[in-house]
């Protein structure tokens, strides 16, 4: 058997088109992933402030641009 990912396998059966949409699929899920995955993090942190903090309740407006800068810090 040969190995492969997903690229090399779309390609060696069913052309390179579709291997390049393999590639992008894969792409897409990886950012999805980071931007679901920061974003819940950023929401639980909000929470945890709330149930913690007696002065910490005005921070929902946030939550994006808290999201938006751990996104920018893990690609720099």
């Amino acid at each position: 058997t040969r190995a492969g990912g997903s690229y090399v396998v779309a390609r060696e059966n069913f052309g390179p088109n579709v291997a390049q949409i393999a590639a992008v699929a894969l792409l897409v899920d990886y950012v999805v992933t980071v931007a679901v995955q920061v974003s819940a993090g950023t929401n639980a942190l909000i929470s945890l402030a709330h149930l913690v903090g007696n002065g910490w309740t005005g921070l929902d407006h946030l939550q994006v641009p808290v999201s938006v800068a751990v996104i920018v810090l893990l690609a720099y």
